[in-house]
């Protein structure tokens, strides 16, 4: 009796030091708060982002302080897991909306969270709010604001549209944000169809990724998408943001199941449209403004030698980097240089998206040409724009540059004399003697008319002709149909992300899931297994080959939580069985 309990007592001290080591430390979780802004308009909103990162067990809700004269409504949280060599870490975030009610200064307080029975606190937060319109008073427990009518939770579908601003000038920046709320447990097999709203008199361009949020609202959990724009009014005036329409078709699954509160009709969910003001800019605009709006731009010179001989090139690099459409932006220009034959070596335009905005960078490069020996400074070149951040006119200069021309050993001589100039040069022996032919020369043949060769040529245009119109044709259905198009690669993304590098279990699990989300027009993300075998079934899919594919990511699940590293070939080759399969059956 005295062994056994010993035993007992080490096998329970063993199992609480295991236990032990592998409840996450504290520190391996970091906890951090942001705003979207440092300034805004007295009406508008900023937005508050808290995230925790780590090996976090529970995570609780933030502990907002209070803002004096600050509206604060919550835009619901997001959770990401990932599982990498065995270690689970998850990232949580949780977003806020903050309308504030008149001008000035405020410090937000630290915000506390507790994590694993431990309070963390973020670092305090300042917020700059200057003149502008009044605030609307929003709907009480609703929504993160929008623009249009708030609709009613009770709903499983419904639809928002807001912009960041109603009242702009002529090139300025608007963040414009679509989002489609889906109550969970929602029929799936409605495959919603969405329409972008019309902007006529805008420049328009996407902010990728489309973001994936669930929010409660009113006592139920919302899966939201959430799709936005950038938007450059082209004109002053009074300019409308037209409707987003969303249409869901009638709940076909559920009338083979006869569900009583199955839809017969197709449903149409629409925003209402957004008035924005757009006024033009204002005047005593400096000399050399050429219309470029945008935010907190910068512009820089460089070059690619500071010492070269004369008649050696060398690469002069603009570049004008900041928030704004700068595809539409006046180049920077500068005054002949002396000392310097100079030619244009093109221009490119890098934009994107960018913590939610969008952002660009226009670089022009030029070849310059030294013609004469010593030290030339090029620039400071100067570039002129309307700054939507500051309502004033601002003035940039680059940095001056200094290049050392060396005399150089060859001439340099134009070919052409004359008051003309010249543009071509002789730097060498550049012509040499034309070489005899030295083998012998083919015989006659006859007429081309007889060859089979001469032939075969005037048939392959005609083939290639009616080839591109088959595929152009191939090409609008598929653009004209996005649902289409995405089940048509559905294949080729599932392939693709088998070969990408990581642990085999995810790349195999992300493939099969990707691969059932493109082919039914759903998200891959949060698909359950029962969701699975039901869309297999529905398109068609034996229950045998759909049982073997749930069968596998059961398997996958199984192998990342177990830190198993071997197998990889076999689940990779046994997954490329099953899309082929699928393909055939689907």
């Amino acid at each position: 009796m005295i062994g056994s309990s010993r035993t007992g007592g080490l096998r329970l001290a063993l199992l609480l030091s295991l236990l032990a080591t592998a409840v996450p430390a504290s520190a391996a979780v970091e906890v951090g708060a942001s705003l979207d802004r440092e300034t805004i308009r007295v009406g508008e909103q900023a937005v508050l982002t808290v995230t925790v990162n780590g090996e976090a067990r529970t995570v609780g809700n933030p502990k907002l302080p209070e803002v004096p004269d600050c509206e604060i409504f919550g835009g619901g949280q997001s959770q990401r897991m990932s599982f990498v060599n065995g270690q689970v870490s998850a990232s949580h975030t949780f977003t806020y909306y903050l309308r504030p009610r008149k001008e000035g200064k405020f410090r937000m307080a630290p915000i506390e969270i507790e994590v694993d029975g431990s309070v963390f606190k973020t670092p305090p937060l300042d917020l700059t709010i200057v003149a502008g319109s009044a605030p609307s008073q929003p709907a009480p427990n609703a929504a993160p604001p929008a623009t249009g009518t708030v609709p009613d939770a009770r709903d499983d579908y419904f639809v928002t549209m807001r912009a960041d601003k109603d009242s702009v000038v002529v090139g300025e920046q608007i963040v414009l944000t679509f989002a489609f709320y889906r109550a969970t447990g929602s029929s799936f097999f409605d495959s919603p169809q969405y329409t972008p709203p019309a902007t006529e008199g805008f420049w328009r361009e996407a902010l990728p990724p489309d973001r994936q949020t669930s929010q409660v609202i009113r006592s139920r959990r919302f899966n939201v998408t959430e799709i936005s724009y950038a938007l450059f009014p082209t004109r002053a005036g009074q300019l409308e943001i037209g409707e987003a329409v969303v249409r869901i078709p009638n709940d076909t699954f559920g009338t083979l199941l006869r569900r009583r509160n199955r839809r017969r009709n197709d449903e149409f969910l629409r925003t209402e449209p957004i008035a924005i003001t757009v006024r033009p800019l204002p005047a005593g605009a400096p000399t050399g403004f050429g219309g470029t709006v945008g935010q907190g731009l910068k512009l820089d010179a460089s070059v690619d030698r500071t010492r070269v001989a004369v008649g050696d090139a060398l690469t002069l690099a603009i570049s004008l980097e900041g928030d704004g459409y700068l595809a539409a932006a006046q180049r920077p220009e500068f005054n002949l240089l002396s000392g310097f034959r100079v030619h244009d070596d093109g221009n490119s335009i890098d934009s994107g998206p960018a913590n939610g905005r969008m952002r660009g960078r226009l670089t022009l490069s030029k070849l310059l040409i030294p013609t004469e020996a010593g030290t030339h400074r090029i620039g400071p070149i100067e570039y002129v724009y309307y700054d939507t951040e500051r309502d004033e006119y601002v003035s940039l200069k680059s940095r001056e540059l200094a290049v050392n021309v060396t005399p150089s050993d060859a001439a340099v001589s134009p070919v052409f004399t004359g008051s003309a100039r010249s543009e071509i040069e002789v730097l060498g022996q550049d012509i040499l003697h034309i070489k005899p032919i030295t083998g012998a020369l083919r015989p006659y043949t006859g007429p081309l008319a007889r060859r089979g060769v001469f032939w075969l040529g005037l048939l392959v245009p005609s083939l290639a002709w009616m080839v591109s119109m088959v595929l152009a044709k191939r090409r609008d259905r598929l653009l004209a149909d996005p649902a289409r198009r995405r089940a048509s690669r559905a294949l080729r993304q599932a392939t693709t992300a088998l070969k990408e590098e990581g642990v085999p279990q995810a790349r195999v699990d992300a493939a099969l899931r990707g691969y059932v989300g493109d082919k039914s027009g759903r998200s891959a993300a949060g698909l359950s297994r029962p969701e699975i075998l039901e869309i297999l079934q529905h398109g068609g899919v034996s229950s045998e080959l759909a049982e073997r594919v749930v069968e596998l990511l059961d398997r996958c699940d199984h192998l990342r939580f177990a830190g198993a590293q071997s197998g990889g070939d076999e689940l990779t080759g046994e997954a490329h069985a099953l899309l082929g399969a699928l393909e055939k059956e689907w």
